[in-house]
């Protein structure tokens, strides 16, 4: 019958497709519970690193701590990559200044491979933040270089192209009719098996890799559905494989953020932590407490209600509260405290940027997302930017609505 091919490949498309929105959901309450975990370690060992001398004993043990906290981070990003969804601030990025940026570390990495890479000119800008689209390519890029082994060839190049309401239906993501950038990632190493093939996509977390490696492409496909992009994936069982990426061109340019300020001691201002997690909660309060602010910490939205209330006439500068917690979420206390104060300040600690955070953000003056992990000069940062906000006029989300905050340390 014509056209039954087709259709069983459609069928198939959109089974994987569910199979992978059901793992990104269960990997959301996942990665959220972990980054509270890694937070509080990967904090507390710096913070004591800080305070033992490198001759110490101990000192070795608790640089183990943090390195390993520090691996466990980025294990957690890559779930937060994948597993992200709802609405996203829009932005801007060049893709030659991405491709430049990776293809320059691909080649300082690997000895005897081959590295081409062909770009048009005067490429329009797409819709990603540059760490979004880096990371895209970046795990396209290094899927490629571990498929050759020690010698062979990676390929890069893009195009323009318009994707048609057919050519969307073909694609993995969440990518509609309309004009994009397609980049296509190919190498000449020895394929991919049937098995390997049939797992790739119904399996988010299937990796051929070694330990502490994998989900690239599950942190592609999550990064492109959250942005309206889509991928195709072509593998033989002998030859090389291609990846082909089709990134939506940018809309408009990304609103500014306002300046990033190195963290500030605080003076005084008073900060109602809410945080279920009572190590994230301690975390909080000794780090700000250590830079001159003054915490009170509640575990519950409830009881952080009825803390704003009665903070008349010595009000709260910030509201800092997580997300995910029983009973009431941190999204509906801060529509509660909306109702008391229309100029709360409210920043929320979320590892993941949930639909219900993107559409609570344009309700209040001054919203804002820290992401978790996050360790204690982040979260200096992000408070002191919250508090400025509000004296300065500068837009909400000091610290990046969506965007991923930096986990690695150069210690």
């Amino acid at each position: 019958m014509p056209g039954s091919a087709g259709t069983e490949a459609q069928l198939d498309l959109a089974a994987r497709q569910c199979q992978l929105e059901d793992a990104a959901r269960l990997t959301r309450r996942l990665a959220h519970d972990f980054g509270n975990v890694l937070t509080g370690i990967l904090s507390f060992s710096e913070l004591g690193l800080t305070l033992v001398s490198k001759h110490a004993a101990c000192y070795p043990y608790l640089a183990e701590v943090h390195r390993a906290a520090q691996q466990g981070a980025e294990l957690t990003q890559r779930l937060h990559w994948f597993s992200r969804r709802g609405p996203v601030e829009r932005a801007t990025s060049s893709l030659a200044a991405a491709v430049a940026h990776e293809v320059a570390r691909l080649r300082s990495m690997a000895d005897g491979l081959e590295m081409h890479a062909d770009l048009p000119a005067n490429l329009p800008p797409v819709g990603f933040d540059d760490e979004e689209l880096r990371q895209v390519l970046r795990q396209a890029l290094d899927n490629a270089r571990e498929a050759l082994g020690s010698k062979g060839i990676v390929t890069l190049s893009a195009r323009l192209t318009e994707l048609t309401e057919a050519d969307c239906l073909d694609l993995l993501g969440n990518s509609s009719p309309g004009a994009y950038i397609e980049v296509a990632v190919g190498d000449t190493g020895c394929g991919l098996g049937a098995d390997v093939r049939r797992r790739l996509f119904a399996e988010p977390f299937f990796t051929t890799k070694p330990r502490h490696r994998g989900m690239g492409l599950a942190v592609i496909y999550g990064i492109l559905h959250c942005r309206g992009g889509g991928l195709r994936f072509n593998a033989g069982a002998d030859s090389g494989t291609t990846l082909r990426l089709y990134l939506p061109l940018a809309v408009t340019t990304a609103p500014s953020v306002g300046p990033d300020s190195d963290h500030q001691p605080g003076r005084g201002e008073r900060v109602l932590v809410v945080d279920d997690d009572p190590i994230v909660l301690q975390l909080v309060c000794v780090t700000l407490q250590s830079a001159g602010y003054e915490t009170h910490a509640v575990s519950s939205a409830a009881e952080a209600l009825c803390c704003y209330a009665a903070a008349d006439p010595e009000p709260f500068g910030l509201v800092l509260t997580d997300v995910l917690m029983p009973h009431m979420s941190g999204v509906e206390l801060a529509r509660r405290l909306l109702d008391q104060d229309p100029d709360v300040n409210v920043l929320f600690m979320s590892g993941q940027m949930s639909a219900d955070v993107a559409e609570a953000e344009p309700a209040g003056r001054h919203f804002g997302v820290l992401p978790k992990p996050f360790r204690p000069e982040g979260l200096l940062r992000c408070v002191r930017a919250a508090l400025d906000r509000t004296v300065s006029g500068m837009p909400a989300n000091p610290c990046g609505l969506g965007q991923e905050a930096p986990i690695s340390s150069s210690r």
